[in-house]
């Protein structure tokens, strides 16, 4: 794989807001500094997994409910249901309550009469995990810096609220605990339960509005209690280190490199992406496309830079690896039911076998409008791990007479020549797309980018001069989506009038500021937030 040197780069990215520099950029002039040794720990908690599942979340009786319904011309057709929720989130029974379009019941195991299901965030609304494939975890690693701290927690997570990060704080200044500087981010996940609370139920299954925030509340405090737990035992493990600098580049695909021209449409096929009409598809473009990230939004930019910090023992033994990615976590798709840390999981298992004993981190960047993993192709891996390969049969896209009709398309390239024997070439296997098969290999490859990178060339220090800056504020919020959803008490977030006074919930009366055309003339409220930055000299 490629790797890029790190020489006159000037700064790696080391967290949300945050750089390992070799340089002396400018600084802001709130900032506040120490220098001397580099100091680290780092730790990993659970947050759900399937043997606690239950204890944050119910279920519910996927009973494929089989109904009639009439089509616009009078028809009718029989529809069976699917594995996603198609209940009434109020309607514990179900159809049994005598609302028809209550299609399911759940179990509503407190009792309270509202589905608590993990409410999978980052596509569309009510979907309701059926477990756990893998567990969906905390990392959070403490640096220190002579009396400076900075410390960083890195949630599998679509986001999460700035208020949430308040708490965090609150609870580890009950305990004592307090960081120069804290950021609490999150991967960006979308396969994992909702902590924001915009991806909940929608009412029904013929009201697609969403009325019950997809946050729940036993599982919000479970997060801060283990980040929390997870921020004071990392600092607990600080220990001398060296911190080692390096840039790999996702911006070649051995798959591409692998696979000749004439086999691409076989390969891409086989891997269920979907089927290009011509070369000019949109799938077949990722295909010819040379790289891991896929933008699906013009204009296309993509982030290949493979970031990579790693803090070493004197003995060389490697205490913890971070990796900055740029592709959103979502390989798995909106079909998936089962909550995962997506292919940032598997990275952080990778970096975790490629150096035994130490942390893996992963921290998400440049996503931007659309980075994704999306119809690129990813060589499958066995369960060691190993790259497997494949026959495939050469095409090509051209004209043929069949049965006295013109038909174009791919065609296999001994049927155009008339040959018996099929051109076959033996070459990478490519992973079914939204496939777990592929969130791990997906994972595997980002973390061995990283690590041949840090083979190849990577630069230590020992010490350096660290830097700290941040700046709370208030947001002026004229959403109205943002407003309403506040109304409805969907987001765990506090809200702040416009005397910057905190209210429990956006009011009725907030909502008749609109002016006729749908918008406030002026902020209708506020949110708190900050920005955060920690910067290493070295």
């Amino acid at each position: 794989m490629r790797t890029k040197p790190i020489i006159g780069m000037g700064c790696v990215v080391f967290a949300i807001a945050t750089t390992a520099c070799v340089n002396n950029d400018p600084l802001p002039p709130e900032s506040f500094s120490d220098s001397g040794p580099i100091e680290v720990g780092f730790s990993t908690k659970v947050l759900v997994s399937q043997a606690n599942f239950d204890q944050f979340f119910e279920s519910f009786d996927d009973i494929y409910p089989v109904r009639t319904e009439t089509l616009p011309d009078g028809s009718t057709r029989v529809v069976t249901g699917d594995e996603f929720f198609q209940g009434c989130p109020y309607e514990p029974a179900g159809p049994a309550s005598g609302r028809p379009e209550c299609l399911e019941p759940f179990n509503d195991t407190n009792g309270n009469g509202v589905f608590d299901a993990a409410w999978l965030a980052g596509f569309d609304n009510s979907r309701a995990a059926r477990g756990v494939n893998d567990p969906v975890e905390v990392v959070a690693s403490v640096i220190r810096v002579g009396d400076r701290t900075f410390a960083y927690a890195i949630i599998d997570s679509v986001g999460y609220h700035y208020s949430e990060v308040e708490r965090i704080q609150d609870a580890l200044a009950a305990d004592g605990v307090r960081f120069d500087t804290l950021i609490v981010a999150s991967t960006h996940n979308h396969e994992a339960p909702d902590l924001m609370g915009q991806w909940g139920p929608y009412a029904s299954s013929d009201l697609e509005a969403p009325i019950v925030s997809g946050a729940n509340d036993r599982f919000l405090a479970h997060v801060r209690s283990q980040t929390a737990a997870a921020l004071k035992e990392a600092r607990e493990r600080l220990e001398p280190a060296s911190l080692c600098l390096a840039r790999g580049d996702s911006g070649f695909n051995p798959v591409v490199d692998e696979i000749p021209p004439e086999y691409f449409y076989t390969a891409f096929d086989k891997s269920g992406a979907g089927t290009p009409d011509n070369a000019d598809a949109p799938g077949m473009s990722a295909w010819l496309m040379d790289g891991y990230e896929w933008d699906s939004r013009d204009p296309i930019v993509a982030n290949h830079d493979i970031n990579t910090w790693q803090f070493r023992r004197a003995d060389g033994s490697v205490i913890g690896t971070a990796v900055n990615t740029h592709s959103h976590p979502e390989t798995r798709w909106w079909a998936n039911l089962h909550a995962t840390g997506d292919y940032p999981a598997f990275l952080r298992d990778r970096l975790e076998q490629l150096y035994p004993g130490s942390i893996g981190v992963n921290v998400i960047g440049s996503v931007g409008g659309l980075l994704g993993p999306a119809d690129v192709p990813i060589w499958e891996r066995d369960d060691d791990g190993n790259r497997l390969t494949e026959v495939m049969e050469a095409v090509t896209w051209t004209t043929l007479t069949i049965d006295g009709k013109a038909e174009t398309g791919y065609f296999p390239v001994s049927m155009v020549s008339g040959s018996p024997t099929p051109v076959t070439f033996v070459g990478p296997k490519i992973t079914k797309d939204n496939s777990w098969e592929k969130t791990i290999a997906l994972g595997y490859d980002y973390a061995e980018m990283a690590a041949d990178a840090l083979d190849d060339h990577a630069t230590c220090f020992d010490s350096a001069t660290m830097y700290n800056a941040e700046k709370e504020f208030f947001m002026p919020v004229q959403n109205p989506q943002f407003i309403i959803a506040g109304f409805l008490d969907l987001f765990p977030r506090d809200f702040y009038d416009r005397e910057k006074n905190k209210v429990d919930q956006i009011r009725g009366d907030v909502i008749l500021a609109f002016d006729e055309f749908g918008f406030p003339d002026d902020p209708l409220g506020y949110v708190k937030t900050k920005v955060t930055m920690g910067r290493l000299v070295l």
